[in-house]
């Protein structure tokens, strides 16, 4: 994972990230015969994060690319200023990477990138499904409004919504986040979303007349600590 000191010092040249809340986001690839392996190390950077006031959120992908062997690693930070006091601080944190992150051959890095808030943020432990978009060139203000009444729509059914922009590392691609609690209440949710009398246009604005952006990926993961 690394300290990438030129990614952090940018995100002090950031507008956005200095000013709104940011969370910087690794994928892995889980090598073979290696679950139980990733599940320790993840379940010991959780435990640590709770010892240094970190905001971290771990997560075991069921469905999107890479199928059920990937993790999503998530930290999370008031502004890019409060990443640089708080990320990886502490004997703990060292300890962790010495003796459990540097020598393991569980996890194989794939990708990472930085994102930034665009509503406000909800907490807690979820299910998470998670939708990127690329906004169509000079239509990324009409794509974030876009998502903002989609959202609305999503939290009539009864989803808890994060709206982001992907920030350093990326293609600045917007992702549309809907959290349930627990994989019983998503299901219940997507059941009332699909009885909405509103979902023919949304489907048709988002992934068939690609009017405002282009569908990237698609992604459901869940929390380590919410039951499988």
């Amino acid at each position: 994972m690394g300290r990438r000191i030129f990614a952090l010092l940018a995100g002090w040249l950031l507008p956005l990230s200095a000013m709104s809340q940011v969370a910087d986001i690794f994928y892995y690839e889980i090598e073979p015969g290696k679950v139980a392996e990733a599940y320790e190390l993840l379940n010991e950077a959780a435990r640590v994060a709770d010892e240094t006031d970190m905001t971290l959120a771990l997560h075991f992908q069921r469905y999107g690319p890479g199928g059920d062997g990937v993790v999503i690693w998530a930290e999370f930070y008031e502004d890019a200023f409060h990443r640089e006091k708080v990320r990886y601080k502490g004997e703990a944190w060292e300890q962790y990477f010495i003796d459990k992150w540097y020598p393991q051959s569980a996890l194989r890095p794939i990708d990472s990138y930085s994102m930034v808030l665009i509503d406000e943020p909800e907490s807690g432990v979820f299910v998470v499904d998670q939708y990127s978009f690329a906004p169509r060139p000079n239509l990324e203000t009409e794509a974030i409004s876009a998502m903002k009444e989609t959202q609305k729509m999503f939290e009539d059914a009864g989803f808890k919504v994060d709206l982001w922009m992907q920030d350093e590392g990326s293609l600045g691609h917007l992702e549309f986040v809907a959290l349930s609690t627990t994989w019983e209440e998503r299901a219940a949710n997507l059941k009332r979303l699909s009885e909405d009398p509103r979902i023919g246009s949304l489907r048709s604005l988002w992934f068939d007349s690609w009017e405002l952006a282009e569908p990237v990926s698609q992604r459901t993961f869940y929390n380590i600590r919410v039951a499988n």
